[in-house]
């Protein structure tokens, strides 16, 4: 019986040891965040847990995707990061300000409409950055350290058959440029789906999507809205790369997921 009760004793300090509540931390707005002391990589570590299973994952408040944790946790179905330490986020290029607009032939009837999405263009959170701890879950404490353009590589013109890889929004169907001419002379916007990476054809890396709708912000210039963005998934990836296989002329798909599998 004595030696029962000490290895439940025993049990009982091992247990305290690596899994230890810490008093709740708040962050600047003063909500709660779940703060915990747990065993990391064989030392024992304050880490900041979010409301999340997985990174990387999208915070519609702000439109950005949290992507990396510096020095990461875990615990059964959620992830963190140890306290103190830092982040990086992506953002969609041309978010809160404006793009390059250009056409080929006249304005009034363009042959063709460009709408430039590369990574020079300009990313505003659609939240101030003071409030980001709030938005995602960490403390101030937690630095962002930096916030990355998305990769644009390839692009769908919804309500039309216009798709198509780059950085590069090619408008040239009639659907197309007649969405075009309705967004510059009655203000209906056309809607866009854009995917892309953090960094431009490396395979293996995760593979986002941004559902916008398109603006005009005046001359030559345009200005977007995000609906929505999401994490793609195996068979969404495989889908989309059965599309791109099916364009005429081909394109060089391969070089967007080198081991993607094609779905029948």
């Amino acid at each position: 019986m004595k030696s029962y009760a000490f290895w439940l004793f025993i049990l009982f300090i091992f247990s305290s040891c690596t899994h230890f509540k810490a008093p709740r931390s708040h962050n600047k707005s003063g909500s709660p965040v779940t703060s915990e002391s747990v065993y990391q990589n064989g030392s024992l570590q304050q880490c900041i847990f979010l409301d999340q299973k997985r990174i990387p994952f999208y915070e519609p408040k702000s439109q950005l995707f949290f992507t990396k944790a510096i020095k990461e946790c875990s615990r059964e179905d959620q992830v963190g990061l140890v306290a103190g330490s830092g982040w990086t986020a992506m953002g969609l290029p041309c978010n809160g300000a404006t793009g390059k607009l250009d056409w080929k032939g006249h304005l009034v009837r363009p042959k063709m409409v460009i709408l430039d999405f590369g990574a020079h263009c300009p990313i505003q959170p659609a939240i101030p950055k003071t409030n980001f701890a709030d938005a995602f879950g960490v403390t101030a404490n937690e630095r962002l350290v930096a916030t990355l353009p998305m990769m644009v590589q390839y692009w769908k013109v919804l309500s039309t058959k216009d798709q198509g890889m780059g950085q590069k929004v090619e408008l040239r169907s009639f659907q197309a440029l007649n969405l075009f001419k309705r967004m510059r002379t009655e203000g209906e916007p056309v809607s866009l789906e854009l995917y892309g990476r953090e960094s431009s054809w490396k395979p293996n890396k995760n593979f986002y999507q941004y559902s916008v709708d398109v603006n005009s912000g005046g001359s030559g210039v345009f200005r977007i809205k995000v609906n929505s963005a999401k994490l793609l998934d195996d068979l969404e990836k495989s889908n989309l790369l059965k599309e791109c296989q099916d364009l005429k002329p081909a394109r060089p798909c391969h070089m967007m997921f080198p081991k993607a599998r094609r779905s029948n």
